[in-house]
């Protein structure tokens, strides 16, 4: 294969993996849209329904829906990560490969353009932004929001404590009330 035939096949394996990189990065971001809307939907029936006074068993659902919601939303953020993580790896990979087939230091331009970078930012720019663990707190808030309600409920869902049934101390005759009049009737 020629110079020009694997150039070709290097660049066109690069704008695929760059496609791809950038398509897990939407699906990450379109998952975390989606935990936000639903638990925001769940918690705004939860905070403006007057069922909710008095639960039952059923309204766990609710939570136990919420902790696997952020269950689920943690794991497809972790695995989008992990996936464009592996196709940037490849992109770096492939960027070598061109570097070498072209002779021109891409590193070398990488290197000058991060200069240019820190000249215009600054200090600020050395920060170094994980931000795909806000991508994966978002849904483990989520769970515990679900945990939170569900101990609500369970507290609320507690039964009466029982009635205690006092007897007399010795040589006190129990009081007696009459008994209520039926209703209706005659006087």
């Amino acid at each position: 294969m020629d110079a020009k035939d694997q150039q070709t096949l290097l660049l066109a394996c690069l704008k695929e993996n760059c496609d791809q990189a950038r398509h897990h990065e939407v699906q990450r971001e379109r998952v975390t849209a989606i935990v936000a809307s639903t638990t925001g939907l769940i918690m705004g029936l939860f905070g403006f329904s007057q069922s909710w006074s008095h639960p039952s068993g059923v309204h766990l659902a609710v939570p136990f829906f919420m902790v696997i919601l952020g269950g689920w939303g943690y794991l497809a953020a972790w695995k989008h990560h992990e996936r464009s993580r592996m196709h940037v790896q490849r992109i770096r990979a492939v960027r070598k490969r061109l570097s070498a087939l072209s002779g021109i230091d891409l590193d070398d331009i990488h290197a000058e353009a991060y200069q240019a970078h820190l000249a215009r930012f600054g200090d600020s720019a050395l920060y170094e932004s994980r931000t795909h663990l806000i991508w994966k707190a978002f849904p483990v808030i989520v769970s515990l929001m679900g945990l939170a309600v569900g101990l609500n409920i369970l507290l609320q869902m507690q039964p009466a404590a029982p009635a205690v049934n006092v007897t007399p101390a010795a040589g006190v005759a129990p009081r007696v009330s009459a008994p209520a009049p039926a209703s209706g009737a005659s006087k």
